[in-house]
């Protein structure tokens, strides 16, 4: 049973002593924003085209469709702008 400061409770712990809460605190702003920048297979698709040159969502779109990339990787159109817009971001 935990409180609402996630402490346990005492009942059914040795001579009466409080175990040690699992998580202190909530995850703060840095840790949510660490998880938004985590690449996911679509991220690391488009970065390995981009590395070769660069190029717009356009070009990357064509591109993945001459390579036959979407048959394995299961990127849509939306992702690759949705990608560009997070690698940008992440710089």
């Amino acid at each position: 049973m935990r409180r609402k400061d996630n402490a346990e409770a005492t009942v059914g712990s040795p001579e009466g002593k409080v175990r040690t809460p699992r998580y202190t605190e909530r995850p703060g702003r840095g840790v949510r924003a660490a998880r938004k920048l985590e690449l996911t297979t679509p991220d690391l698709v488009l970065l390995s085209l981009l590395a070769e040159r660069p190029m717009h969502g356009y070009q990357a779109n064509l591109e993945l469709e001459r390579r036959e990339i979407r048959d394995w990787a299961g990127i849509s159109r939306p992702q690759v702008y949705y990608s560009l817009e997070k690698l940008a971001r992440a710089g």
